[in-house]
């Protein structure tokens, strides 16, 4: 399973096999945790993984709406962000601090 194609956090977020590797672990764990009884497994799974998954998926929505701005002003500060070197680490601070939260936005655990 590849994490694109099983949560959609588009490939903008960087957390496409993160989420594929997290969920095949979690799936995992539920199965056994419940002796194989995919449909108590499969609601575990899910309430383990939603909040995570959301949270990777908003980064990928946040990513694609920088890049289709509407507004000229909206335009003009982005294109500024991107050519001046200072707000661009600033920019990416910001973006990585995200990443960071998101990606480790759900506890593990040990099965």
């Amino acid at each position: 399973m590849e994490g694109d194609a099983a949560y959609g956090p588009s490939p903008l977020s960087g957390q496409g096999s993160s989420l594929a590797l997290v969920g095949a672990y979690v799936l995992a764990g539920e199965l056994k945790a419940v002796h194989g009884d995919y449909a108590r497994a499969f609601v575990a799974y899910e309430q383990e993984m939603r909040k995570f998954v959301e949270k990777n998926q908003k980064i990928g929505l946040m990513a694609a709406r920088s890049m289709i701005e509407k507004s000229n002003f909206k335009i003009f500060l982005r294109n500024l962000m991107l050519r001046v070197p200072t707000l661009m680490v600033v920019q990416f601070k910001m973006i990585s601090k995200m990443i960071a939260k998101a990606a480790n936005g759900i506890k593990l655990k040990d099965y």
